[in-house]
C-alpha cells in the first residue's frame, strides 16, 4: 500500500508541473514569430522608452500593474529564465542594476520596490522573451 501511494504521489507530482497543452502550444507559436516586445525594440514606442543601452531595454508597461510599472529587457531575445546561458549573465545582471536605477530615479527606491521576473506557466509568464518587471508606488 505504502509503494502504491508513493507511486501515485510522484505521477501526480510530475503531472502537475508539466505545462498544460494550450500553454505549449500558445508558447510555440509566439517562439515562431517575431518577439513580443518588437514594437519597443524597433522603436515603435519611443515614447514609452525611459533607458537604452546596448544590451538592454526598458520601458513603461502598456498594461501597469503599479504606479510605477517599468519592464527591463535584453535586446538579445531568451525565451525564458531557463534558456540563459553563462554568456547572458552580464546582460541579467545589468538588467538588474538597471532596475535599480529607474526605482531611484522614479522615486520609490527608498519606499520600495519589487523586482518580478516570471517563469514559465504556474509563474504566469505569457510573453516569451525573459523581461523583469520593477513594480513600485503603493503599498
Amino acid at each position: 500500500m505504502k509503494l502504491v501511494l508513493t507511486f501515485g504521489f510522484v505521477v501526480v507530482s510530475i503531472w502537475l508541473q508539466a505545462q498544460s497543452s494550450s500553454y505549449t502550444e500558445r508558447k510555440n507559436a509566439q517562439l515562431a514569430g517575431p518577439s513580443p516586445f518588437i514594437g519597443e525594440l524597433s522603436g515603435q514606442a519611443k515614447d514609452r522608452i525611459v533607458y537604452e543601452s546596448n544590451k538592454v531595454l526598458a520601458f513603461h508597461s502598456n498594461k501597469p500593474q503599479a504606479p510605477i510599472h517599468i519592464i527591463v529587457i535584453p535586446k538579445k531575445r531568451i525565451a525564458t529564465l531557463n534558456d540563459l546561458t553563462a554568456a547572458d549573465s552580464t546582460v541579467i545582471s545589468e538588467m538588474i542594476f538597471v532596475a535599480t536605477k529607474l526605482a531611484a530615479s522614479n522615486g520609490i527606491s527608498e519606499t520600495g520596490y519589487r523586482l518580478v521576473f516570471n517563469t514559465n506557466e504556474h509563474a504566469g509568464q505569457s510573453a516569451f522573451h525573459v523581461h523583469l518587471h520593477v513594480l513600485g508606488g503603493m503599498s
